[in-house]
């Protein structure tokens, strides 16, 4: 566990330690360097997390790419040493966010709650210092610049193979795999299910196990379907769910990435 708490009235806080501050003086928060200080070890459960922060700030109107950019970090492991893996670049508020969906059992969570809390207040309090026509031309340059690499790159990623997926993916009536769906529509797994959330079509469903699966939000049922299979365990049996795109979900799924990149192609320059 992790002492998250400073010791002094100077003393620097853990959370304060990792934060990171870019060139044109913004800050930010690696997912991956607060993973631990909130008493997680395994990725794949803090992810959880940051997937219901990323929908409480959309519930709040706010655009979740502001505010949860992804990145990559390179970690010691892998084949050769090093690999880099999924992280994202968090601003002070998601890392509240975070810290509010985080398991409320946990000691550092409730601390992380604390800090960030009194921290954004702070923020949003203290009059901002006035930059120089250096640092704002500075920032101006490297938002539009990440803004415009951001934007690119969705567009690229959401674009699907349409003639080629029309005949596969309608062929079986009773539904595909996730997986199948995206790679006939030439995007990754992880890619398409994070837009499936985002469009809040689906979400996360955890099972007694823990494992974390996915169901369909129930006006998408003629789009959707999750199967359960009965998963036996030390403690007892639980249910796991298996998410299946219909034909008609097929088509919701186009129409919504095609309004996606309508939107993302409107505002680039």
């Amino acid at each position: 566990m992790y002492d998250v708490q400073p010791t002094g009235p100077r003393a620097v806080s853990p959370f304060d330690s990792i934060r990171q501050t870019r060139e044109d003086g913004s800050e930010f928060w690696s997912a991956r360097d607060l993973m631990p200080l909130l008493g997680y070890d395994k990725w794949e459960r803090f992810e959880g997390s940051v997937e219901r922060a990323k929908q409480s700030a959309m519930a709040q109107g706010n655009n979740a790419v502001d505010h949860f950019p992804g990145a990559g970090k390179v970690i010691e492991g892998g084949r050769w040493g090093q690999q880099t893996v999924a992280d994202y670049s968090l601003t002070r508020f998601a890392c509240y966010l975070v810290a509010m969906n985080g398991d409320p059992r946990k000691a550092e969570v409730a601390a992380a709650q604390a800090y960030f809390a009194v921290r954004t207040r702070e923020a949003e309090t203290t009059p901002p210092r006035e930059l120089s026509f250096e640092e704002m031309t500075l920032r101006v340059i490297t938002e539009s610049q990440e803004r415009i690499q951001a934007l690119q790159g969705k567009v690229a990623e959401l674009e699907p193979k349409a003639e080629i997926a029309d005949n596969y993916l309608l062929s079986k009536p009773n539904g595909r795999l996730v997986r199948e769906v995206a790679k006939t529509l030439n995007i990754k797994e992880t890619a398409l299910r994070a837009f499936l959330l985002e469009e809040g079509l689906i979400f996360r469903r955890q099972s007694l196990c823990g494992s974390l699966t996915y169901d369909f939000k129930a006006e998408y049922r003629a789009h959707f379907e999750a199967k359960a299979t009965v998963v036996n365990h030390n403690f007892g049996a639980c249910d796991h769910y298996t998410l299946y795109v219909t034909p008609r979900g097929v088509d919701l799924i186009r129409k919504r990435i095609a309004d996606r990149k309508a939107a993302i192609e409107g505002a680039l320059p």
